[in-house]
């Protein structure tokens, strides 16, 4: 299947007649007339709502059903008048295999699709590309760009597994909760009021992503779940004792998926500290590649983050202290560039924690875009830091549907506290008290760039 398509409808008009817009772009109505003959179009959906011509009385009558306004045609279940594409009729189990994929779209007639799905062609606004007003053969033409993945190549966009036994063997955190504290604790150690707490090592003598019985390693409470309506979202929540994998004190976690219009996905953290001073830092840990998790590297992605500083690492990847600038180094991505662009210079690939510009509460992190999807993901959190990771030691792991993910497969942007921070001062503290609330928020925005 070619990565776009190109739609392009020709009609021949007379003027315009009315015009309102949606998502700045212009819906307008035009007539084409030859004495009493006269056709009405729309671009929003390519339609033909009018058509005019007499009877055998000489009388004339409008001979299609339709609405008196636009905002009906919005609204409208029953196609009148609509162009319908990509794929008119139906599509049995919204699915297809062409050339030895597999192909899931998206169903929205009970598991069938429809007329080319719930944005199909006939719910979108066409571009008038030429329109000649006037002359023996006036027109316009009307053009749609069908980006791949709309409505037919449905993407999966995060790597993963088929089986949750295979997550419960995965060492890669994909898609993850990670906590208590995520990233690395040097020494898995830390001194806190006085006392001090030895952890348990799981990353040499280093503590990863909370230890050998993260967050990510537990059952969560499935607390609250709505599957459908204007606002579907899901709960979960965790009890994490005093003592586990060495932290102090009883800490109560939940974190909530939800689904936004148009296509933002919010990540909310809360926990509590119920009866000591503990460190928290809750993460997530979704491998994205936006141009779906079967379409091979990401290494041609374009990259924008937003941080001019980084906290440089040590041999074993435990942060210095320092906080240095990202300027002249292949760290910088304040500009948009390909991943792929100096990863060279990096041994192995990207692995570090970026100290976010912005001291908004809700502060922009990072901007994804690929070409060939057209789909682009901006990343909005409340966290001081993100870890730029490109999938270094994913090597020959086999993932949905049998693809086999390679290093530079995906990328993850883990919006944190910084790493460590236990053991430095100077960072952001991850100390929550009893009594306070620790709130992590993440809103990624998903669209399409023609």
């Amino acid at each position: 299947m070619s990565s776009k398509v190109s739609v392009l409808i020709c009609f021949f008009i007379l003027h315009l007649w009315a015009a309102t817009s949606v998502r700045g772009r212009k819906i307008g109505i035009y007539e084409i007339k030859k004495g009493d003959f006269s056709v009405k179009i729309t671009n929003y959906g390519a339609r033909i709502i009018s058509v005019l011509l007499p009877d055998k009385h000489g009388k004339i009558g409008d001979v299609v059903s339709g609405y008196d306004a636009i905002e009906e045609y919005k609204n409208d279940t029953s196609y009148f008048g609509a162009t319908l594409g990509r794929v008119a009729n139906r599509i049995g189990g919204a699915q297809f295999t062409l050339n030895g994929i597999h192909y899931k779209l998206v169903p929205n007639e009970g598991k069938n699709m429809l007329h080319g799905g719930p944005k199909g062609f006939s719910k979108v606004v066409w571009k008038v590309s030429k329109y000649v007003k006037d002359g023996p053969w006036p027109y316009i033409t009307l053009t749609y760009y069908s980006a791949d993945g709309e409505e037919g190549k449905i993407g999966d966009v995060v790597l993963g597994y088929d089986t949750i036994k295979e997550y419960k063997n995965d060492t890669s955190y994909f898609g993850a909760a990670l906590g208590r504290v995520a990233n690395r604790i040097g020494g898995a150690q830390f001194t806190l009021n006085g006392t001090h707490y030895k952890l348990v090592a799981n990353e040499g003598v280093n503590m990863l992503h909370g230890g050998l019985k993260g967050f990510s390693k537990v059952v969560w409470k499935v607390s609250k779940y709505v599957r459908h309506g204007p606002s579907p979202y899901i709960t979960l929540t965790y009890y994490s004792a005093d003592g586990e994998e060495g932290f102090p004190g009883d800490v109560l976690v939940s974190v909530t998926y939800a689904l936004k219009d148009p296509y933002k996905l919010s990540v909310v953290f809360k926990a509590r500290a119920l009866n000591k001073a503990t460190p928290i830092n809750l993460s997530h840990h979704p491998y994205w590649n936006i141009g779906g998790h079967n379409s091979g590297d990401v290494l041609s992605q374009v990259l924008q983050i937003y941080a001019s500083h980084i906290t440089p690492l040590d041999k074993q990847h435990i942060p210095t202290g320092e906080i240095s600038p990202v300027k002249n180094t292949p760290y910088d991505f304040l500009k948009p560039r390909k991943v792929g662009s100096r990863i060279d210079k990096i041994q192995n690939g990207y692995d570090i924690n970026y100290a976010l510009d912005s001291s908004r509460k809700m502060k922009p992190v990072a901007i994804v875009f690929d070409k060939k999807s057209g789909r682009v993901m901006d990343i909005k959190a409340t966290a001081p830091g993100v870890q730029f990771y490109t999938a270094n030691f994913v090597i020959n792991t086999k993932g949905k549907g049998g693809y086999v993910y390679q290093p530079h497969s995906a990328l993850c942007l883990e919006t944190q506290g910084f790493p460590d921070a236990v053991n430095h001062p100077n960072f952001p503290s991850t100390i929550v008290t009893p009594g306070k609330t620790y709130l992590h928020s993440v809103l990624y925005t998903f669209s399409i760039k023609k």
